[in-house]
């Protein structure tokens, strides 16, 4: 029998971390933060990519969308409501296990609000085709990107966490 690998990534997203306006000059603050874990061995390599994504020192991949970014301050307003955004290609993954391991990621979010895509997934391929359960495989030495929708229309909140199972 085959050994089989299973490695828990936790994706948190704390989203829309204040959104305010005022009427008589319309100022409006808002900020965007994702967390995403890598395992401790890199055997499955997140590489940030969008300007928004980083690896903080606890080694975690953020994805800040806010002017607070720390190597990117000053840019990025949050998401603004009724909008509907597409990043395409937010970080990469990378699959360096042992030679021949072929590794299935799961991803679900638990909001309608936040989907997912990556251009190997049979189903959710591209923006128009997210989901909020992606599914893909990575062999050896492959790699992928993974996109984000950020669905802001019709009042929807953010507010969300994700797992992956891989």
């Amino acid at each position: 029998m085959k050994t089989a690998i299973t490695v828990v990534l936790i994706i948190s997203f704390l989203l829309i971390t204040g959104v305010s306006s005022h009427f008589k000059d319309y100022t409006a603050n808002r900020g965007f933060h994702v967390q995403v874990v890598a395992d401790d061995q890199e055997l499955l390599r997140l590489v940030p990519n969008q300007p928004y994504a980083y690896i903080g020192q606890d080694g975690k991949l953020y994805i800040d969308i806010s002017p607070s970014h720390p190597e990117y301050p000053g840019y990025g307003a949050g998401l603004s409501p009724d909008t509907l955004y597409a990043f395409d290609c937010m970080f990469y993954v990378k699959n360096t296990l042992w030679e021949n391991q072929t590794v299935t990621f799961v991803v679900n979010s638990s909001s309608p609000s936040v989907m997912m895509y990556t251009p190997t997934s049979a189903t959710a391929y591209s923006p128009e085709t997210a989901t909020q359960h992606l599914i893909f495989q990575l062999g050896w030495m492959e790699e992928t990107c993974v996109g984000f929708v950020f669905d802001m229309r019709n009042g929807q909140m953010v507010g969300v966490s994700l797992n992956a199972t891989i």
